[in-house]
């Protein structure tokens, strides 16, 4: 008996030092009340104590720790600001996170971050249709992706479930287009958007395949001869290249598959979201322009370029045409003297994101939007969620790619080719309606 008496000591013991000690941020809520934020970040406190794992500081401790120190945690919404909460409060990790609402649906995210290796350890999610009550009852769900989840590796997206992280977007009303580009970004004119969902990340090369691995889809490579890849200094249509392939023609491997798809379609990427639709229950689409553009300035803020106006450096700017794209372009306009340290795609979220929180606006892979494109469009469009002409043999890309030039990153730039283009330097990115 006092063998076993001893065993069971040992085991408590080992069990309880296998804790770690959290604390947990009030969630950000996004047209959701503060209070019933308030209540799903308490409840998520007990979830996260209930799977054994952690230690959960309690909200009047960690108050008290905070109002001593004279910090505010108004605003504090990164993963950054959360490390630095953490280190006040000597926690061992910090939960943080928010919860969104378009129509009846309901998106809650939680992330879990090392206070001393300031990195993502995991992320938890749950969307659901239902009112508060309703998301009340997921919570146990995000808790326990919290506590199994394995590291989420560096520059990859952090996913539950392997499709696309979404970031909230209010919306609002912005000017659209500019008076200092083309002429078919002229006139400016006022446009308003309702609140959506938009990707955080382009749609990477591993998101693509498993919608490839779940369908069978063969894309317009697949299907119509391949797709252009850089053989030496000439752009040549090979069959084969498709999107497993880098811009060069060569297979990605395992430690590409977070560099955003390129040599799709239009058409495949409605597929896409088609497919994603359906898997999920929810409306996924291609963002229209007016979308795209309100999203890359920070919400309608007047922008050249999603990281603001000023000259791009290190991190806060992009991958674009500059120092790195030279020694392979010899002739390009580049960004001279930057240097984002790609020649061809990086992995998505390689450089700060927006105010939004969206990475990759500018740069990387010209992005698909869902317009058809129209020269004189903005003379006629509807103030109101404009999506397009109703036909066109032409549909658009925004935000400019890894070998574009200064002029042609711009927010309010507009690029168009035909639905079944597959674009070595394009990609796209995902919105959510509901």
């Amino acid at each position: 008996m006092k063998k076993l008496l001893c065993v069971v000591g040992i085991f408590l013991i080992t069990s309880l030092s296998a804790q770690v000690n959290i604390a947990v941020m009030d969630f950000e809520g996004k047209n959701v009340s503060p209070a019933d934020a308030s209540a799903l970040t308490d409840r998520l406190r007990a979830e996260l104590f209930l799977t054994g794992k952690f230690v959960v500081l309690e909200r009047e401790k960690m108050d008290a720790i905070l109002k001593e120190q004279a910090f505010q945690l108004s605003g504090c919404t990164s993963d950054a600001c959360a490390v630095e909460v953490g280190q006040l409060l000597s926690v061992e990790q910090m939960v943080a996170g928010s919860i969104s609402k378009v129509g009846q649906t309901y998106s809650v995210t939680a992330r879990l971050i090392s206070v001393e290796k300031s990195n993502l350890l995991s992320v938890g999610k749950c969307d659901l249709k239902g009112d508060i009550g309703d998301v009340m009852t997921c919570l146990s769900g995000v808790a326990g992706q919290l506590a199994n989840k394995q590291p989420v590796p560096h520059n990859e997206q952090a996913s539950t479930d392997g499709l696309p992280e979404m970031v909230f977007i209010k919306g609002g009303t912005f000017q659209m287009g500019s008076n200092d580009g083309e002429d078919n970004e002229r006139p400016v004119h006022t446009v308003t958007v309702s609140d959506f969902w938009m990707g955080k990340y382009e749609v990477t090369v591993a998101e693509f395949e498993k919608f490839i691995a779940e369908t069978g889809y063969q894309t317009g490579a697949d299907k119509s001869g391949g797709s252009l890849f850089l053989n030496g200094n000439t752009w040549e249509m090979k069959a084969g290249v498709n999107w497993r392939y880098d811009a060069q023609g060569n297979t990605r491997h395992s430690g590409e598959l977070n560099h955003p798809v390129i040599h799709v379609s239009w058409n495949d990427a409605v597929a896409y979201c088609d497919w994603l639709s359906k898997t999920t229950g929810m409306k996924y689409r291609l963002p229209s322009e007016a979308e795209w553009e309100y999203a890359a300035c920070s919400g309608g803020k007047n922008y050249k370029y999603s990281w603001g106006n000023l000259e791009p450096e290190g991190k806060r700017g992009g991958n674009i045409a500059d120092e790195s794209a030279k020694r392979i372009f010899s002739n390009c306009t580049i960004w001279e003297g930057y240097d984002d340290r790609y020649s061809f795609t990086a992995p998505v979220g390689s450089y700060e994101p927006n105010e939004l929180g969206l990475y990759d606006m500018t740069g990387n892979v010209s992005e698909w939007c869902w317009d058809c494109y129209d020269n004189e469009y903005y003379n006629k469009s509807p103030q109101s969620d404009p999506q397009g002409p109703s036909f066109g043999s032409y549909r658009v890309l925004r935000g400019g790619s890894y070998d574009s030039r200064p002029t042609w990153v711009r927010c309010t730039r507009r690029r168009y080719t035909i639905p079944d283009g597959r674009p070595y330097d394009g990609g796209f990115r995902i919105l959510r309606t509901e």
